[in-house]
């Protein structure tokens, strides 16, 4: 920043969906409350995908400036619902039960470690009545508790990503017939399966679901194959794959497709996929 602006604070959303955790397309609205206060004591905002800042532009130290606005507003706080530009965003973001539309962060929740300025808040789902979305909450109060020698406060969110079942529905169109269709995995996870089930379209499938759930990710990070186990093992002196290779690279799943099922007796999403060979 030029001139004599100074960071305040930063608020940074990490979701492990994304590569490399960063979260993109959030935009940072102030409430009109907040709005205003930044205004009347000249604070600056400042956004890239997945952080935003707070500065201000003040002679005196941060710490001066946010106990002036303490003594002289009621209760004042920075407060931005945190918009997204995904229309997909809930349905890969890993969500309580208690979720009902309306999730809530704050300066007063957090965990950190001993004398450190970087604070991971807590989550709170509520379902007071109150508009839907994700908002966060820093009450000055807190910042002057936890800014030391002029050090920036940091702040983090962290979200996970969904986990599913994931459904392979295979549909032989093909004039071949196949004695043992299997997913091979390459790793611990494994698919249960072939169940025959009809589509509801009456067209039969063969129907694979993985035994545990997995995570959903903007990169796949898996490759599984589909594999005639009847058919010649594939040569690959690294990896042997023990059948005929049928379909190279299944996909992994879209976060806009989802349904529930039951595994072990509890509910569960699904990610159902349609492959046809």
């Amino acid at each position: 920043m030029q001139g004599q602006y100074k960071s305040v604070f930063s608020i940074e959303v990490i979701h492990s969906y994304y590569e490399n955790s960063v979260c993109r397309g959030l935009n940072f609205v102030p409430s009109n409350e907040t709005r205003n206060l930044m205004q009347r004591y000249n604070f600056l905002q400042s956004s890239t995908d997945n952080i935003l800042g707070v500065y201000c532009n003040s002679t005196q130290s941060t710490k001066d400036l946010l106990s002036y606005l303490l003594n002289t507003n009621e209760n004042p706080v920075f407060e931005f619902e945190i918009q997204t530009s995904d229309p997909n965003f809930y349905a890969f973001t890993k969500l309580s039960v208690e979720w009902n539309g309306r999730l809530e962060y704050s300066s007063a929740s957090y965990s950190t470690e001993e004398g450190s300025s970087k604070f991971d808040l807590s989550p709170n789902y509520t379902n007071e009545g109150q508009s839907t979305g994700i908002f966060v909450s820093i009450h000055i109060q807190d910042l002057i508790n936890a800014i030391t020698a002029e050090e920036a406060v940091s702040y983090t969110i962290t979200m996970e990503a969904n986990a599913t079942q994931w459904q392979y529905y295979i549909i032989n169109n093909s004039p071949n017939s196949f004695g043992s269709l299997q997913i091979y995995t390459g790793s611990e996870v494994t698919f249960n399966g072939p169940e025959e089930v009809a589509l509801p379209n009456n067209q039969k499938a063969k129907l694979y679901t993985s035994d545990s759930l997995l995570s959903l990710s903007e990169v796949p990070m898996y490759k599984f194959k589909l594999i005639d186990a009847s058919g010649r093992a594939s040569t690959n002196d690294s990896n042997p794959i023990p059948g005929k290779v049928v379909f190279n690279g299944l996909p992994n799943p879209n976060p806009a497709q989802t349904g529930i099922s039951e595994l072990d007796g509890v509910p569960v999403p699904t990610s159902p996929m349609y492959i046809y060979i």
